[in-house]
């Protein structure tokens, strides 16, 4: 397994939470808005940089990616190739 499912804001608070908004309601913290997919080195350095890497800018990030997979869909059905999962 190559990816880590992770947090843009920690799940709970305690040691190692990163992002952590108390406001946050559990169906918040568990929404898929506060997920994001990472390989497991870039896991780890998000996990212990949150001065680079805010909320915003993960939220970013996961939004750019987001809108590339789905212009490479388009693309790919646009030219007939089978897409699949």
């Amino acid at each position: 397994m190559i990816g880590e499912a992770a947090h843009i804001h920690a799940a709970a608070s305690g040691p190692g939470a990163r992002r952590y908004i108390e406001s946050m309601s559990r169906e918040e913290r568990t929404h898929i808005n506060n997920a994001i997919w990472l390989c497991a080195t870039h896991a780890k350095l998000i996990d212990r940089d949150e001065a680079t890497y805010t909320a915003d800018v993960l939220r970013d990030m996961k939004t750019e990616h987001e809108t590339k997979c789905a212009e490479r869909i388009r693309n790919a059905l646009s030219a007939g190739e089978v897409v699949s999962d």
